[in-house]
């Protein structure tokens, strides 16, 4: 058993990516997924199946702290949740025993739709939610569709073959028509920025070892029974050879295209692994490791220099101006550390109120005292520039390299120790460390442990 223990709910009626299996154990894609990143993250996993409505609703109010099955494209289902780097895609589609050509011939028509969905914000942009009726699970979707309540059911391609399957029902097929294409992923709580950053990472190795595709292949590849092409030849015999330049011409546009979609989306998933979701900045995981790389490297700019910034006073700014006006406060000073650091320095959030930097090509003390005075300077401004009547400052704790150490556990613990000193000195100010403040923390530490 581990310390730390991770609060996942997802779909019960989700098939292939959730469901119940024969022996009532939750089972799928997804849920084969967490497993194995809980176990790299060496955290217990606490996994519930129930309702959708239910397991948003449970992330949203804390309840738990990730939701399987979110999906990539904001809608009211994911207000108020981080949403991690995509996972698979799915294709969002028409089921109906009569076949049509169009989204127009929905008009008139009764439409299944699951409870807080993202199709059922995109047919209201239709103009076709007052055709629709939520339900609770996919399973009732198209139980409604096979009794005659309803003409149609929007589902998710690979959920509803899987649903059909399940229900031994021949009569319903899908009607070809797209709704949209979806992405999905997790939906992690609102106030674990750090959780997201764990699981990105965690999802980014997993698809760089090939894990998530055998993962794709093994459930969803399946469920949607794409036939092969052995299969076409031998059923299509007599047309293979009459169509077979054409078949080539398209194969080879087919490639092309999923070759560049899949350079395109593996950049994408690196970009938003490495990145903090709210100031755009370098994400505590990814800045840490970047720089334990550039610490580790030769280099002619060998000298280098860690801040690590902390607003002063913060939760005072959430609690009489809202934690909206405190996100654009944190997005401001993040432009404010992104315009004042040359390109080769790594700048990124911490998590909360706090920041840090490696400077490169430190020339010496005051080359870096004067970057801080400055930054200590424009912090003051933002709070003006945002409109705003509250006042905030930052302090800053900086330690040198090689000096104060040659790794990023060191500088960081020494410029932690000098940030602790300003913050002891009135704030809104820096300091470069020295074994004199340390000593001083520690005694002060002693006596606060006495007491």
């Amino acid at each position: 058993m581990y310390r730390e223990t991770i609060h996942v709910v997802a779909d019960v009626d989700y098939a292939p990516y959730s469901y119940l299996g024969d022996d009532g154990s939750p089972t799928g894609h997804d849920v084969e997924l967490i497993s194995e990143i809980a176990n790299n993250m060496r955290v217990n996993l606490d996994l519930r199946l129930t309702t959708w409505d239910d397991a948003i609703n449970a992330v949203k109010t804390g309840q738990a702290d990730v939701v399987m099955g979110a999906d990539v494209i904001a809608d009211d289902s994911g207000a108020g949740m981080l949403m991690t780097i995509p996972l698979t895609s799915d294709t969002m589609t028409v089921f109906g025993k009569e076949s049509i050509e169009s989204v127009g011939e929905l008009y008139g028509k009764k439409i299944a739709v699951i409870e807080s969905n993202g199709a059922k914000a995109l047919l209201k942009s239709y103009m076709l939610d007052p055709y629709c009726t939520a339900y609770a699970t996919y399973t009732e979707v198209f139980e409604s569709v096979e009794s005659g309540e309803n003409d149609y059911a929007v589902s998710n391609y690979s959920v509803g073959l899987q649903i059909l399957k399940t229900l031994q029902v021949s009569d319903i097929k899908s009607t070809g028509i797209v709704i949209m294409q979806n992405y999905f992923c997790f939906g992690v709580r609102e106030d674990e920025p750090e959780l997201l950053d764990r699981i990105n990472t965690e999802l980014v190795s997993l698809s760089d070892g090939g894990e998530i595709s055998r993962l794709q292949e093994k459930w969803v590849g399946s469920s949607t029974n794409v036939q092969s092409l052995p299969d076409f030849f031998r059923e299509h015999a007599g047309l293979v050879w009459l169509y077979i330049a054409g078949v080539i011409a398209l194969l080879t546009a087919f490639l092309t295209i999923t070759i560049i979609s899949a350079k395109k989306n593996e950049k994408m998933l690196r970009r938003q692994a490495e990145t903090d979701p709210l100031t755009g900045l370098a994400n505590r995981a990814f800045a840490e490791k970047l720089i334990g790389s550039i610490l580790q490297s030769e280099s002619e700019a060998a000298k280098r220099a860690l801040l690590i910034l902390d607003i002063d006073n913060f939760k005072r700014v959430n609690d009489t101006l809202g934690h909206q006006q405190g996100d654009s406060i944190l997005k401001s000073i993040a432009d404010v550390l992104r315009k004042s650091f040359r390109e080769a320095d790594v700048v990124g959030r911490l998590g909360g109120d706090e920041f840090f930097v490696l400077m490169q090509g430190v020339q010496g003390k005051t080359n870096v005292e004067t970057k801080a005075k400055e930054i200590c300077g424009a912090v003051v401004k933002v709070c003006s520039a945002n409109g705003s009547e509250c006042r905030v400052s930052t302090s800053i704790g900086i330690a040198l390299s090689p000096e104060h150490g040659n790794n990023f556990t060191q500088l960081y613990a020494h410029a932690d120790a000098a940030l602790y000193h300003v913050k002891s000195n009135g704030r809104n100010g820096y300091m470069i460390y020295s074994d004199e403040y340390a000593a001083q923390n520690a005694a002060e530490n002693l006596l606060l442990d006495m007491d």
